[in-house]
């Protein structure tokens, strides 16, 4: 616990969560560009989930879809090593 005193009478007091792994600016960094990928992936692959699109195998396109939403905890999980993107179905 750190306390940091602004004014005479206020006090900041900042706590460290337990159990709970601190990420590092730069992994932060590498998160919200991986983040940002996944979601032009979904982006693009949106129509392809609707109710009125032509496209027969749906439920393998709600499969990739999901694994997208999961990469990001997947990459933190894995430390950043040897994880690979989910194929989109052909």
């Amino acid at each position: 616990m750190k306390v940091i005193e602004i004014f005479p009478m206020v006090r900041w007091i900042e706590i460290e969560p337990v159990g709970v792994e601190r990420i590092e600016p730069h992994e932060q960094w590498a998160l919200d560009v991986i983040r940002k990928e996944r979601n032009r992936l979904l982006s693009e692959s949106d129509w392809r989930v609707l109710p009125d699109s032509p496209i027969t195998n749906k439920n393998e396109w709600y499969a990739y879809r999901q694994s997208l939403r999961d990469f990001p905890e997947l990459v933190l999980a894995q430390k950043f090593n040897n994880v690979a993107w989910p194929t989109p179905p052909s």
